[in-house]
């Protein structure tokens, strides 16, 4: 199971970023699973338990950005509407990352002043 769900990590980091989730949702309502609507309800439930860990996690000492992000990727293959705002939140902190890794360069290519 650690080897697929692997696969399918790599699969996904391979594919557009800003299209990422959108794309998984396209996949996966075209495959058996997305079809079944007893999946569609665990996908669901399997989403809200992991934002229910997520938010006693920020309380407590643990993981708890992993868990939101397991519960966003849950919903965004259910739907369309999460998918894009993942695909756009994607680019917005890629975006920031870059500026920020900008600002770090210039700030230690400065002279220091002492």
């Amino acid at each position: 199971m650690l080897a697929r769900l692997k696969d399918q990590w790599n699969a996904f980091k391979r594919l557009e970023p800003g299209k990422r989730f959108q794309t998984q949702y396209r996949r996966h309502r075209q495959s058996k699973a997305g079809k079944s609507p007893v999946r569609r309800v665990l996908y669901a439930v399997a989403g809200l338990l992991s934002v229910a860990v997520g938010v006693v996690l920020t309380f407590i000492p643990g993981p708890a950005v992993l868990f939101f992000l397991i519960a966003g990727a849950l919903f965004a293959v259910q739907s369309l509407w999460v998918a894009r705002a993942l695909d756009g939140g994607e680019l917005r902190a890629r975006a920031a990352a870059k500026a920020i890794r900008k600002r770090l360069a210039r700030h230690r290519a400065a002279p220091s002043h002492r």
